[in-house]
């Protein structure tokens, strides 16, 4: 394998991030449960999702100010499964307009990561 090759046999992390107010974290969450995992369910080569939240800025509490950070990390069987689910330009994210509607910005592309090991 070269230097700069991806293993092909592991699996791919999709990772992307978004910020919204802390008021808008439930009604994301209900969008993730309703209208995302089932649409990446039905792509072949989907394995997992994960969505997790940070806050930004202090308020004194776990939940912080007003401003939080949400990642959907999503793993996949392959670069070809990621395509088939995302299109031509995989590096592009896909953001439905309800999803949008919640945000007050989002990453307009996503990082792909390679899983060289994993423990559980």
């Amino acid at each position: 394998m070269a230097h700069n090759e991806l293993p092909v046999s592991y699996p791919i992390v999709r990772v992307w991030s978004a910020r919204l107010t802390r008021s808008a974290v439930p009604g994301y969450v209900e969008h993730f449960r309703a209208a995302v995992l089932p649409a990446l369910r039905t792509c072949p080569g989907f394995i997992s999702a994960h969505l997790l939240q940070r806050p930004l800025s202090s308020g004194g509490e776990w939940e912080g100010g007003e401003l939080h950070e949400i990642v959907v990390e999503s793993r996949w069987t392959s670069i070809e499964s990621i395509q088939a689910f995302a299109g031509e330009s995989p590096n592009l994210a896909v953001v439905e307009p309800a999803a949008e509607a919640l945000l007050v910005e989002f990453d307009t592309t996503v990082k792909h990561f390679v899983v060289l090991d994993e423990a559980t």
